[in-house]
């Protein structure tokens, strides 16, 4: 018979296929810890340098392009407020006109 399986467990084969390779990593990383460090060479220390300022360049693009989003976002609210204040005041002359319309078809109609 096969073995119950939990709900959500991977397989017993797939299980022994990922122990070695974590030992193999464990084993890698008490190596490094355990050798004295090396220098780092200057090609090294420019890479980080370039590294990092890529990553700042990057953080300065990502931070333009959400205040140019926030700036587009403000212009549609800007906007849609107009186009409500026009629609408001365009129902208000409308109603208005409705009004003088009406109480002159009731001054014509007394006559």
């Amino acid at each position: 018979t096969a073995p119950v399986q939990q709900e959500g467990s991977p397989p017993q084969q797939q299980m022994d296929a990922v122990a070695p390779a974590q030992q193999q990593e464990v084993e890698r990383q008490e190596q490094q810890a355990a050798s004295p460090p090396q220098p780092v060479t200057p090609e090294q220390q420019a890479n980080v340098v370039a590294a990092r300022q890529q990553a700042i360049a990057a953080n300065a693009r990502e931070q333009a392009i959400a205040a140019n989003l926030r700036e587009q976002s403000l212009v549609r609210e800007r906007a849609q407020g107009q186009a409500n204040v026009k629609a408001a005041f365009a129902k208000r002359s409308e109603a208005k006109r409705v009004e003088k319309l009406l109480k002159w078809q009731a001054i014509s109609n007394r006559t």
